[in-house]
């Protein structure tokens, strides 16, 4: 008995993006934004509503993208300060001191400030919503 495979039609399935691999892994990319966006602590609601998610095909590789390009994305995923990547307080790079806005109005002078912990919503996102381990890693 001989078996012939459409090797075609396989590519097909495996590399389209309409093909059950791309949807599934779109599929994973939707679900891990969607909790990510549950996640994530809320100001304004800027960055919840900027995460979003992208296939990509290249090739033999199906790449499902979430995150978000909001510009302070990555210090409130990292932290900051004592509890950022520097691990050291936050000081003014000009004058003597940080100036800022007040949580009551009025402004705030600092000659240091601890920073803001790490919320990591993508990486625990990803964690609680795909069936497959995720292995953390530190990038630059």
């Amino acid at each position: 008995m001989r078996v012939h495979l459409n090797q075609a039609r396989i590519q097909e399935l495996l590399r389209s993006s309409s093909g059950p691999v791309a949807r599934e892994v779109n599929s994973y990319a939707r679900r891990v934004a969607n909790r990510a966006k549950q996640k994530v602590g809320v100001d304004s609601g800027r960055l919840r509503s900027s995460i979003n998610h992208t296939l990509n095909i290249d090739g033999a590789r199906i790449v499902g993208r979430v995150g978000s390009l909001v510009d302070y994305a990555r210090y409130h995923h990292d932290g900051t300060g004592i509890y950022g990547p520097t691990g050291r307080p936050i000081t003014p790079r000009n004058g003597k001191f940080l100036v800022f806005p007040g949580k009551g109005g009025g402004m705030v002078f600092a000659r240091q400030v601890r920073g803001s912990p790490p919320n990591p919503f993508l990486v625990s996102a990803l964690e609680e919503t795909v069936p497959w381990p995720v292995r953390r890693t530190r990038e630059g």
